[in-house]
């Protein structure tokens, strides 16, 4: 499977499933990151907020100790440089493709004669890299280069559901089958009255333990409705099996631009986006969730070569992730309305089957809250590196704002 600069399996930034390792017994949260110099972490998450291809990766490095005090803060940090372009057109085109062909089929999809769970892992892109060059304009060769890349990546993966639901009996009330799937004496609250013999009340069975229509509420006749039928008869255990398919749907591109003035000055400037949709099914309509990612991350350096020993860098970055985290069903339909359910939020965004829980069976819906984290990383650097003799100092200065937004609706 494809993976990333720092992590062995697919990543999607922040903290939805973002790839992360341990160094020096400090957990996964303890790492900083870096492309060409620019901060490139997530500040609510502190996990890689974008991941540029492997194929614009010039060269990375993972520092674990003894760095010097422009990396500080970190019980790791990973610098990663992109590629820029050259005196020659270079590009590529290229594409990994998995699936489930020679995959077996699970326990569960078996017992419940699904079949095999879907499996499809496509990713695809290009690169090319040159000098710039507008016909009779201008020639970039020896000056101006340019390097561009794209690559897109198409998740499907499969699983099996199950729940516990009530069966079509439990659903008219009939519970008569003692011990069955849970069941147990009904007693009739409408004949509450006090114990004659002590402390505490009595009640009466229902006939049969079975509760007459008209005595379900239309609360509990909604709840019901929501779960599906079972497809399976079994006394315990899970009695409804569904096959499951998450999406994670991710593109991204950099744009990075080289420009050398002369031989003592030059400048490069890159842009860099990342656009992506995950998904967390559910066995019932509009029970899941799904999140959206976008990030965007922006460099521009000016490099100063005032002599051979004297050397002056200028950097500002921008990094900007943003995550919506929302229940299937936003703006669709209200079924906390439906369910008669006070004091929840009206808006539309918070729209989908809320978490119910039924006693004996698996529970349904979910309590995501309509989420929007938003970050702007503001950064300024510059260094002044001094080479005499066999000594060299580097002295610089480095300043970061932070916007961070976290707006959970409940």
């Amino acid at each position: 499977m494809p993976s990333s600069f720092v992590a062995t399996r697919r990543p999607t930034p922040g903290g939805l499933n973002a790839p992360a390792f341990y160094v020096g017994g400090g957990r996964e949260d303890a790492n900083g990151y870096l492309i060409d110099g620019i901060d490139a972490q997530d500040p609510h998450y502190l996990t890689p907020s974008i991941f540029p291809s492997v194929d614009v990766i010039q060269e990375f490095k993972v520092q674990t100790n003894a760095y010097s005090a422009e990396f500080g803060r970190f019980a790791a940090r990973v610098s990663a440089t992109t590629r820029s372009g050259t005196n020659q057109l270079h590009g590529s085109v290229y594409d990994f493709l998995r699936n489930d062909a020679l995959d077996a089929t699970s326990f569960f999809a078996n017992y419940a004669g699904l079949g095999k769970s879907p499996l499809r892992y496509n990713q695809f892109g290009a690169i090319l890299g040159g000098p710039v060059a507008i016909p009779r304009l201008y020639r970039g060769r020896d000056r101006t280069f340019f390097f561009l890349n794209y690559e897109g990546t198409r998740i499907r993966r499969g699983g099996t559901g199950q729940l516990s639901v009530p069966t079509v009996e439990q659903r008219n009330g009939d519970f008569s089958r003692l011990g069955y799937r849970a069941n147990q004496p009904i007693f009739d609250p409408a004949t509450t009255r006090p114990n004659p013999s002590g402390g505490g009340v009595l009640r009466d069975p229902f006939p049969g333990d079975r509760i007459p229509r008209t005595r379900v509420a239309e609360f509990s006749q909604v709840v019901l409705g929501l779960y599906p039928m079972p497809n399976r008869d079994v006394a315990t255990g899970n009695n409804f099996f569904a096959p499951l398919s998450d999406v994670s749907d991710n593109n991204q591109g950099m744009a990075r631009i080289d420009h050398h003035f002369n031989t003592n000055n030059s400048l490069w400037f890159r842009y860099s986006v990342f656009d992506g949709l995950a998904s967390n099914k559910s066995q019932i309509d509009y029970g899941g969730s799904a999140t959206e990612t976008r990030t965007h991350n922006i460099g521009l350096n000016y490099l100063r070569i005032f002599r051979a020993d004297t050397l002056f860098e200028l950097r500002l970055g921008y990094n900007r992730p943003v995550y919506l985290i929302l229940q299937d069903g936003a703006f669709q339909k209200d079924y906390a309305s439906q369910l008669g359910l006070k004091n929840l939020l009206r808006d539309p965004i918070g729209w989908g089957v809320p978490q119910v829980g039924l006693s004996g069976f698996s529970g349904i819906g979910s309590d995501t809250n309509p989420t929007t984290q938003v970050s702007n990383v503001y950064q300024l650097v510059n260094h002044l590196t001094l080479i005499r003799s066999a000594h060299s100092v580097k002295v610089g200065w480095e300043g970061r704002k932070t916007n961070y937004n976290d707006r959970s609706e409940r």
